[in-house]
């Protein structure tokens, strides 16, 4: 919904691709709760993890497709996505970070990365 927004009001020729691979992390059993609840559910030691998509497997499938993205010679690449997906990117970048519960990405907000050489960068 969003991407077809912006092809409609952007100037430049724009394809749209969707790619399951940038969809929002697989909550399974915490799929509409609140996110504070969400947390305290996850760090009881009782937490059923079945379908669970943990933040390991969230980072490995969005920067290794991320790196994909590399090898079909695009110039410029926009992702419309959900924030968790943001938030695998900033956890890749910044490990020590606790960004998947404790920050907020705004809805259309924008986040500019860069990849090059396989290596991905934030661009300020």
């Amino acid at each position: 919904q969003t991407a077809r927004i912006i092809k409609k009001n952007t100037k430049y020729p724009v394809k749209i691709i969707y790619d399951p691979n940038f969809v929002e992390r697989n909550f399974a059993n915490l799929e509409s709760k609140v996110v504070d609840e969400a947390y305290e559910l996850m760090k009881s030691l009782d937490f059923d993890t079945t379908n669970y998509e943990t933040d390991e497997l969230l980072i490995s499938r969005v920067i290794e497709n991320i790196k994909k993205l590399e090898k079909c010679n695009y110039k410029n690449v926009l992702i419309v996505t959900h924030s968790h997906v943001i938030k695998a990117v900033y956890k890749y970048l910044d490990p020590a970070s606790d960004i998947f519960f404790q920050n907020i990405i705004s809805n259309g907000s924008v986040h500019k990365f860069k990849l090059e050489n396989d290596l991905i960068t934030k661009e300020v």
